[in-house]
């Protein structure tokens, strides 16, 4: 607690993985195979690949994803766009 390690927000997020034309990013589902989501390789802190998931297309790796708390302002605007199109997937 003396660190303040506990004031710091931690993101954890769930869901499948592909690749993404944008060579700096990944696209992600947390839910079905309807909406991927652009995720910045900046806002990775670690993956875990806990399995995989079927979907329409074929089969995709789920990971569970902690996202690094950017320092940066631009790191920032993104870390805030990723959650806000989260919270507006269906699960």
């Amino acid at each position: 607690m003396r660190s303040g390690s506990l004031n710091k927000p931690s993101h954890e997020i769930e869901g499948m993985l592909r690749t993404s034309e944008n060579l700096q990013a990944v696209q992600f589902a947390p839910g079905g195979c309807d909406t991927w989501i652009e995720l910045p390789f900046q806002l990775v802190d670690s993956a875990e690949n806990i399995g995989d998931r079927l979907c329409r297309e074929g089969m995709y790796p789920v990971f569970r994803i902690k996202l690094r708390e950017p320092s940066d302002p631009v790191g920032q605007m993104l870390l805030a766009a990723l959650l806000s199109a989260l919270a507006s997937v269906p699960r």
